[in-house]
């Protein structure tokens, strides 16, 4: 999270009112071992708070979202920063989901590279709105415990995924902290109705400041075939993908690890953990996030919830 409030912020959230019609269901049968790994994969110092910037036969794709509309301070309780100490005194931003009083899930590359940071170099911070004005309900807390897929794939970002265990619980009241429900074998999501937030930067670019107050943006998810036209058939995998785009915006440098959260006809469920998606924050190109419902028998196993 932000310690020092002159710090540049590294969410990004940029998603405008979407107007796309469900996309088509299915799963593809792509496996890990189709995967080769990519060269030049990661390159870091782009930018302060810029956690990786892949590269392909496509082109440059990267972590970040940009645009949005603030919301109420209480519209996403279930937000976190997630705040990992660099090399040389850099910080790096991400977003985060609190799914439990102790634990967070972000994507698997906010916690480092080919090998994972040092908990002492991480923090999280719950129940923020305006990083500049810190409130009474905004609270840093400590990490335990990092827990990443072992199947995590830094040169592909294949299952780009994480757990972050707190040292102490979240103060969760119901308001300002709370947590974001999971889905079951049973959720139906309506897919042309997804939310995702953050607070990053709002323009792309490099000199472009960030957000200080907590945007949010409206996705809906596209077809594998617009998914994979775009990014190419290996790397674009609907068993553990959600792609999702917006006619105006999209997800920006930063927002990597926050939530995609879709409404399933009642309230709104944690169907994607941001991972990657296009450089210069293009509206109309496909972003991806991880699927949470591929990951929740992993997810269990690791925080030992039974009632998640």
């Amino acid at each position: 999270m932000r310690i020092q409030l002159s710090s540049l912020r590294a969410l990004v959230l940029v998603v405008g009112i979407s107007v796309l019609a469900e996309a088509v269901t299915g799963r593809d049968v792509t496996t890990d071992d189709d995967v080769a790994p990519k060269l030049d994969a990661f390159s870091e110092g782009i930018n302060k708070h810029h956690l990786h910037l892949r590269h392909n036969d496509d082109g440059l794709r990267v972590d970040k979202i940009v645009g949005g509309t603030r919301p109420r301070p209480s519209s996403h309780p279930y937000m976190v920063l997630v705040d990992r100490q660099g090399d040389g005194g850099k910080l790096w931003s991400c977003g985060g989901t609190l799914i439990d009083k102790m634990w967070v899930l972000t994507a698997g590359h906010c916690v480092g590279g080919s090998t994972v940071v040092a908990i002492s170099r991480i923090t999280v911070k719950v129940g923020a709105f305006r990083l500049d004005q810190p409130d009474q309900y905004e609270k840093t807390i400590s990490v335990e415990d990092i827990v990443r897929h072992h199947q995590y794939n830094d040169a592909t970002l294949r299952h780009d995924i994480a757990l972050l265990k707190l040292k102490t619980a979240a103060p969760i009241d119901g308001f300002r902290v709370k947590t974001a429900p999971l889905p079951d074998d049973r959720t139906r999501f309506q897919w042309t109705r997804c939310v995702t937030a953050g607070w990053g930067k709002t323009v792309a670019g490099k000199t472009k400041p960030e957000s200080n107050v907590l945007m949010e943006g409206h996705m809906a998810r596209t077809t594998i075939g617009e998914c994979r036209s775009r990014w190419g058939k290996k790397d674009v995998s609907m068993t553990y993908n959600v792609c999702a785009i917006d006619t105006r915006s999209t997800p920006c440098e930063g927002d990597s690890g926050g939530p995609l959260m879709c409404f399933d006809g009642r309230t709104h469920v944690l169907a994607g953990v941001t991972s990657w998606g296009d450089e210069n924050c293009k509206p109309n190109v496909p972003f991806l996030f991880m699927k949470v419902s591929e990951y929740k028998g992993w997810i269990k196993t690791s925080t030992e919830l039974k009632n998640l």
